[in-house]
């Protein structure tokens, strides 16, 4: 798929993932020769594609992984640390990537990872029922 840079959309809405995955599917369709009204699902599935959604998902938590596993002196990490303590503070007011990663983490039931990193950073500005 041709998604290059999608580590950096935020808040796709539904009609966004839908065009995106449109092409996609034809191209497997055609592809696999199968009758063009055929449901998308059936067709990705027999081809084994994961869906735009997930392949989005996967590539924004490749990004947290490595900023996560960066070393501490670099500036991107420094960045990183300090996104990630002001939306410790102020989750209703921030918006980009960390909040976009916790809805992704939510929607894989992944959130107490994000918990886990955040109590090791910044234990006293945590709370468990912050997400």
């Amino acid at each position: 798929m041709t998604l290059y840079g999608c580590q950096l959309w935020l808040s796709l809405s539904d009609s966004d993932i839908l065009a995106l995955g449109r092409a996609p599917r034809y191209c497997v369709k055609l592809a696999q020769r199968l009758p063009i009204r055929i449901p998308c699902d059936i067709c990705t599935d027999i081809a084994g594609f994961p869906s735009v959604c997930a392949e989005i998902d996967y590539r924004k938590l490749l990004v947290l992984h490595r900023l996560c596993n960066t070393d501490s002196n670099r500036y991107v990490k420094r960045l990183f640390n300090i996104t990630l303590e002001s939306y410790c503070q102020d989750s209703e007011e921030c918006s980009g990537f960390i909040p976009d990663i916790v809805s992704i983490l939510r929607r894989y039931d992944l959130h107490e990872h994000f918990l886990t990193l955040s109590n090791v950073l910044y234990p006293a500005k945590i709370s468990g029922n912050l997400l």
